[in-house]
C-alpha cells in the first residue's frame, strides 16, 4: 500500500478500517491459496522425506538452470562471468558455486537494472524492499509466483511441523500499523487471524494485548520474537499463562532466554523459521527442536568465513527469475550445525545450529577484536528485571551507550551493568547509561545492539 492510500486508510473509522483490512486479507488469501498451492504444499511434504543426496541433486539441477538463465538474461551476470573467465558450463556442482563472486547489497544498488532479467515478463513481477534496519533500503524484484505461492508453500510446510495448518486460528504480531489509536489490532476473517501491531506494544499497552489474545483463544502465536517475548515476560510477571499449541517466530534473531520464557508461559514449543524478504533461502526447526533444516527446494545456503564454528550466511535463490540473486550476502551470522542428519528422519539437511544476528550488530573493538550481539545480551539480560529492555549502541571502538527501559533504575544497577559490560569490552571502555521511556523500532523490529563502527 502506498503512503497516500495508507494515510487515507488511517483516517477511516474503525469499522471501515476493519473492512479494508479484510478486503486486503481476502485478496492475499486468494493470491496464496488458490490455484496450485495445495499441490505445491503436497509436493514439499513429500520431497522433505527424500534422501539428502537426492535433495542436493535437485539443488544442482536447479542451480545449473538458474546460472544459465542469469548469464543469458542479465547484463550483470553476463559481464561478471566474462570478467572472471567463467561460463555457465563451469558451474556443475555445489562446490563450483563458490567460483562465482559474492553479491553484496551495495553491488545490487549500483547495478540494479543490470541485475533485472530482460526475459522475465514485467507484469509477473513485484517490486519489494528490505526493511532497511541498517540504513538505506534495498530494492529488488520478485516473481509474483515466488512471492505468493512458493514462499507460503514452504512456510506452511514448516508450520505443519508445529501442527499448524492454513486457516487455523492464529495471532500474528508484526510490523504493520493498523491505527494510531486503540484498539491496536484487527481481525482478518479470511485467514482466521488476529493481527497485532508491534509498534504500539509497550508496558502501558501489553495488558490490553494479553486480554485480546485470551479472548481470541488462538491455536498458535506467530511473529517477531521481541514482541511475543514482551507479552511472555508480562505473563510471567503476573504468574499467568496462555496455553497454545505452538509459537512460530520469524523476522528477528530468537535468543535462548526468550525461548525459555515463551515456552514456559505459553506451555508449548517455539518453532523458529529463518527467511528474509529477498527470498533467497529458508531454514526452520522441526518438532525435534534441534537445529535448522535447510529448505533445499527453495535455495542454496552457504556459511562462509567460518571461525570457531561461526560464519556469514550466503544465499542463492533457485526461483527468482525476475532478478537473480546468486551467492547473495544476506548479512546474518550463524553457528554451523554439528551434524547434517536429524532424528526426525527428514532428508532436508541440518545447516545451522543457531542464528546469531546481523553482521552489522557485531561490536568492532581495538586490535580487530569482535564481540557478538548475543554476548552483549548475555552480559546485560541477567541484570534486568522481567519486563525491562535495552538497546546497546557502539559509537566508537571505545565509546558505548546503553539505553535501559525500566521503571526501577538505581545506582546499584548502573554499577552492575558497567562491571558486566567492561568484562566483555575491556576496562578502557567508556559506557554511558541512560534510562529511557521507549526504545524505537527500526524497520518494524527492536534492535538491541547497534554498531556505528564499520
Amino acid at each position: 500500500m502506498n503512503r497516500k492510500l495508507f494515510n487515507i486508510y488511517l483516517q477511516l473509522p474503525t469499522m471501515f478500517r476493519t473492512l479494508a483490512i479484510n478486503l486486503y486479507g481476502f485478496y492475499r488469501a486468494r493470491q496464496r491459496f488458490r490455484g496450485d498451492f495445495k499441490k505445491l504444499l503436497a509436493d514439499l511434504n513429500r520431497t522433505q522425506w527424500l534422501s539428502t543426496k537426492r535433495l542436493k541433486e535437485f539443488q544442482i539441477e536447479a542451480l545449473r538452470k538458474m546460472v544459465e538463465y542469469a548469464y543469458n538474461s542479465t547484463d550483470y551476470y553476463h559481464k561478471l562471468f566474462i570478467d572472471h573467465g567463467l561460463s555457465p558450463k563451469d558451474i556443475q556442482t555445489l562446490e563450483d558455486l563458490k567460483r562465482i563472486p559474492i553479491l553484496k547489497k551495495e553491488t545490487i544498488r549500483k547495478n540494479f537494472h543490470a541485475l533485472v532479467s530482460k526475459n522475465f515478463p514485467q507484469n509477473n513481477r513485484l517490486l519489494h524492499s528490505s526493511s532497511g534496519t541498517t540504513g538505506e533500503k534495498l530494492y529488488f524484484y520478485l516473481p509474483k509466483y515466488l512471492r505468493w505461492k512458493i514462499n507460503y508453500a514452504h512456510l506452511y510446510r514448516f508450520y505443519k511441523w508445529a501442527g499448524f495448518k492454513p486457516y487455523d486460528r492464529r495471532v500474528t504480531i508484526g510490523a504493520r500499523v493498523f491505527t494510531r489509536k486503540p484498539p491496536y489490532w484487527v481481525f482478518n476473517k479470511f485467514e482466521n487471524q488476529l493481527l497485532l501491531s508491534i509498534h504500539h506494544l509497550n508496558y502501558e499497552t501489553v495488558g490490553d494485548y494479553v486480554k485480546i489474545i485470551k479472548k481470541f483463544s488462538p491455536h498458535a502465536i506467530q511473529g517477531h520474537p521481541s514482541g511475543i517475548y514482551l507479552i511472555a515476560e508480562y505473563l510471567k510477571q503476573k504468574k499467568d499463562k496462555i496455553p497454545v499449541k505452538a509459537i512460530l517466530t520469524n523476522s528477528e534473531t530468537l535468543f535462548e532466554d526468550q525461548r525459555r520464557v515463551m515456552e514456559e508461559v505459553f506451555v508449548t514449543h517455539v518453532y523458529d523459521v529463518y527467511h528474509m524478504g529477498e527470498a533467497v533461502v529458508m531454514a526452520a526447526q522441526c518438532e525435534q527442536h534441534q537445529e535448522y533444516h535447510e529448505a533445499c527446494e527453495y535455495g542454496i545456503m552457504e556459511v562462509t568465513n567460518v571461525k570457531n564454528g561461526i560464519g556469514e550466511i550466503i544465499g542463492t535463490s533457485l526461483h527468482n527469475f525476475a532478478m537473480p540473486f546468486i551467492r547473495y550476502k544476506i548479512g546474518d551470522l550463524a553457528e554451523i550445525a554439528k551434524k547434517e542428519s536429524c532424528t526426525c528422519g527428514r532428508g532436508l539437511p541440518l545447516k545451522i545450529k543457531r542464528i546469531l544476528g546481523r553482521i552489522d550488530d557485531r561490536l568492532m573493538l581495538e586490535h580487530n577484536r569482535i564481540v557478538l550481539a548475543v554476548t552483549v545480551r548475555m552480559a546485560i539480560k541477567p541484570l534486568l528485571e522481567e519486563g525491562e529492555n535495552y538497546q546497546f549502541i557502539q559509537e566508537t571502538t571505545k565509546d558505548f551507550r546503553l539505553k535501559i527501559l525500566t521503571n526501577n533504575f538505581h545506582s546499584k544497577k548502573r554499577r552492575r551493568l558497567i562491571v558486566a559490560l567492561k568484562t566483555i569490552l575491556g576496562e578502557k571502555a567508556n559506557i554511558y547509561i541512560e534510562n529511557v521511556k521507549e526504545i524505537p523500532l527500526v524497520g518494524g523490529k527492536i534492535r538491541n545492539v547497534i554498531s556505528k563502527v564499520k
